[in-house]
């Protein structure tokens, strides 16, 4: 489990109502997740990230978040729009 976000309570909470992390890269190397529904991750991964990375091609999405009242987090978040990109992607472990 990654601690990172410090949320392991609400990461075990999340996946048990069937979300998963998806996890987001930034122009300055931040790493940061968020929640999203199953429907909407394997939306984002039809392509494999090493198939990605074969045909040089990623994906720019568009998501629609809001703040929580009660909790310093966001509530899951809904996937607007996905546009693959030729690009080399960036994976990381």
């Amino acid at each position: 489990m990654d601690f990172g976000q410090l949320d392991a309570t609400r990461s075990f909470f999340e996946l048990y109502c069937g979300n998963k992390r998806l996890f987001l890269k930034s122009a300055n190397n931040d790493q940061k997740w968020v929640y999203v529904s199953t429907v909407d991750f394997n939306k984002c991964w039809s392509i494999p990230p090493f198939k990605q990375r074969q045909d040089t091609s990623t994906f720019i999405a568009v998501l629609q978040v809001a703040p929580l009242f009660f909790n310093a987090g966001d509530t899951p978040a809904k996937l607007i729009a996905l546009k693959r990109i030729h690009k080399m992607p960036i994976i990381t472990k």
